[in-house]
């Protein structure tokens, strides 16, 4: 086994037992002689065997015949070199002899195991090559000794060694040292300096098979030769919000080899190396120093414009048209740009201060001009103000009249009216009310100055004026007035005669009757009355015929009943007219003196002729008119309390209402 470090400076191990073989079992074939190197590698399939771990594999192989001559041998010589060159333990095995020069360790032992040999140790000692060796230089420099910068690149800088003009496999090495051109000492021993300086080059051997004397040279690298370029961009931007800038590239040759710097310059005082943002015409400038590499060069020029970015801002109305005395609407604005895109809010707010107007200020019904404006406007938009159309229309309403009933006689009442908003509801004073019909009145068709109306089955309209509002488109729905016969109750007087005598004059008394109508008129007495003022109801009286004493019945002949009254019920004179016998003082016949002794009755005379009332009734005016009514339903109440009221008093009318006979 031969040991050592080579002239290269690499570690060597050489198991030389190329004349070694070891036996082994086959089976059928037998025992058989293999090569101890062919042993070792089959035990080690990786064929990676170092020192310290040959004895693992050698103590593997079968003891059979010299085997164990053998593996004593080897074990002998492992310890050997172990003892005296401990650091083998790691280092790997070849199964060769050296060839490289140096300085190497041998040990050998004999195999047989008849003899106790001793371990034979010695040292081989392999001399490089000198006589005739030189080293040359691989590439000659220019004359100047001077490389440019693409040149150093390419170049190819150390060198060889020869013997007798041919090439020899030395162990050469090189160093460089100098001074790069921007004042740093440097200096490498693998690879050339080829950056811009000024350098010294040394070839000299270390180790190896082959020694000759070192050789050196100088040589200088030049900065090399760069280009500013503005990079391909477009120089006319519209303003955004964001900064832009030009960008331009330092070339040597077709490699771009560093950014220039950039300086942006305008009119208004802008000289700056960050990116404008404003709209404006700058001045851009290009420029680079050079470093230690590449050289400086003169600056380059440009122009950047930023345009002013045109957007237009439109008035809009959350409602248009409205109608008059809608709340008016907020006005708002959209503000696009020109290709119809909406900014955004935080752009919107730097534009200035945005509004809309409307002109003029009127708010009554008509056609108006709503025009977007902007204060403090920024200087970086084109800002274009657009207007639109705005209308403000006459408001619908329905004014609507009530139908009322009356009976013959009575007053007309106040007219109630509804105003009707747009949306079928009663309307909200403080949108329409009578306030906004100064002028408005009611009248009752075919009615003339203090005289009644006749009762009809046809109902008079209710016609209306003073609707002229310039702000309302006014539709009038109006009621009507119905006016009944007037309802009376007659009450047929009882009479007595004493037998024999004349028949007493027969009378009898009018009343109203029980109803709404005249509940509502009961205020006024003369309203109130049974018969009208200078009205004859055309009503008569006869009595049973016969002349004993008696009960008889007097009746009463309606036929002719005036037309504009009817009976409540039909007049009853059933045993009402008595004859006594003589003798008998009668003091309870009525004298047309005791006519009319109450406001809501009359008496009327009768006989077997036709007897007509001449009672009349104090004339009223019937041309009242109440307040509008909108949202106020309280009026609902009253008349829903009054038809109540009514109802209870014809109750207690019916309880009370008897019949006597004598």
């Amino acid at each position: 086994m031969i040991v050592g470090i080579d002239g290269n400076g690499k570690s060597f191990v050489g198991f030389d037992v190329s004349n070694i073989v070891i036996k082994q079992k086959v089976p059928v074939i037998g025992t058989i002689e293999v090569p101890l190197e062919q042993a070792i590698l089959a035990l080690v399939p990786d064929g990676k065997v170092n020192v310290g771990n040959l004895m693992t594999v050698i103590n593997k192989l079968p003891d059979l015949g010299d085997n164990a001559g053998i593996i004593s041998a080897v074990q002998k010589v492992v310890n050997q070199i172990l003892k005296i060159y401990p650091a083998a333990a790691d280092w790997s095995i070849s199964f060769k002899r050296p060839t490289e020069s140096g300085v190497y360790l041998a040990a050998g032992a004999s195999t047989s195991q008849n003899y106790n040999t001793a371990v034979g140790v010695g040292y081989l000692t392999i001399a490089p090559r000198s006589k005739d060796v030189k080293l040359e230089f691989n590439s000659p420099l220019p004359k100047n000794c001077t490389l440019t910068y693409e040149e150093a690149q390419e170049f190819d800088f150390s060198g060889k060694a020869t013997q007798n003009g041919q090439t020899v496999s030395a162990n050469i090495k090189t160093k460089y040292v100098g001074v790069t051109a921007d004042g740093k000492w440097v200096s490498s021993k693998e690879d050339a300096l080829r950056e811009p300086g000024n350098y010294v080059e040394k070839i000299y051997t270390v180790g190896g098979n082959y020694v000759a004397a070192p050789i050196v040279r100088c040589y200088t690298v030049k900065k090399a030769e760069t280009e500013i370029k503005f990079d391909s961009i477009d120089l006319e931007v519209p303003y955004d919000g964001q900064p832009h800038g030009i960008t331009a590239g330092v070339y040597h040759g077709d490699e771009r080899i560093a950014e220039a710097d950039i300086i942006y310059m305008s009119s208004s005082g802008y000289k700056s190396a960050e990116k404008p943002t404003d709209a404006g015409m700058y001045q851009v400038m290009a420029s680079y120093k050079g470093d230690s590499k590449y050289a400086c060069v003169d600056a380059k020029y440009t122009r950047l414009f930023i345009k002013q970015k045109a957007v237009t801002v439109t008035p809009n109305a959350s409602h248009n048209p409205i109608y008059y005395r809608d709340q008016m609407p907020e006005f708002t604005y959209t503000v696009t740009d020109e290709n119809g895109n909406t900014l955004s809010e935080e752009e919107i707010a730097s534009l200035g201060t945005v509004s809309v107007v409307k002109t003029p200020e009127d708010v009554t019904p008509g056609h108006y001009t709503i025009k977007a404006q902007v204060e403090n406007a920024n200087k970086n938009y084109d800002i274009t103000c657009g207007d639109t159309t705005f209308d403000i229309l006459a408001r619908p309403i329905t004014i609507k009249t009530m139908n009322m009933v009356i009976e013959y006689g009575d007053d007309v009442p106040d007219v109630d009216y509804y105003i009707y908003d747009m949306n079928g509801e009663l309307a909200d004073p403080a949108i329409v009310s009578g306030t906004d019909f100064p002028s408005l009145d009611f009248s009752i068709e075919g009615q003339d100055e203090g005289k009644h109306l006749a009762a009809s089955t046809t109902p008079y309209a209710i016609n209306v004026s003073g609707l002229d509002n310039a702000n309302f488109d006014v539709t009038y729905v109006g009621g009507s007035l119905t006016v009944n016969p007037r309802k009376i109750n007659i009450s047929i007087d009882s009479k007595k005669k004493v037998e024999g005598d004349a028949d007493p004059e027969l009378t009898y008394t009018v009343s109203r009757a029980t109803g709404e109508a005249v509940t509502q008129a009961v205020e006024d007495t003369a309203a109130a009355s049974a018969v009208v003022e200078g009205d004859e109801l055309g009503v008569t009286l006869t009595r049973e015929a016969g002349e004993t004493v008696g009960l008889y019945d007097i009746y009463a002949n309606v036929e002719g009943l005036n037309s504009n009254y009817a009976l409540a019920e039909t007049p009853d004179g059933t045993d009402k007219f008595e004859i006594v016998k003589k003798g008998t003082v009668i003091d309870d016949n009525k004298k047309p003196s005791d006519q009319n002794l109450s406001g809501d009755k009359t008496t009327v005379k009768g006989d077997n002729k036709n007897n007509k009332n001449t009672n009349t009734a104090k004339k009223a005016d019937n041309t009242k008119k109440n307040q509008p009514k909108t949202g106020d339903n309280s009026h609902v109440m009253f008349y829903l309390f009054m038809i109540e009221a009514a109802m209870v008093a014809a109750f207690i009318t019916l309880i009370f209402r008897r019949r006597h006979r004598r």
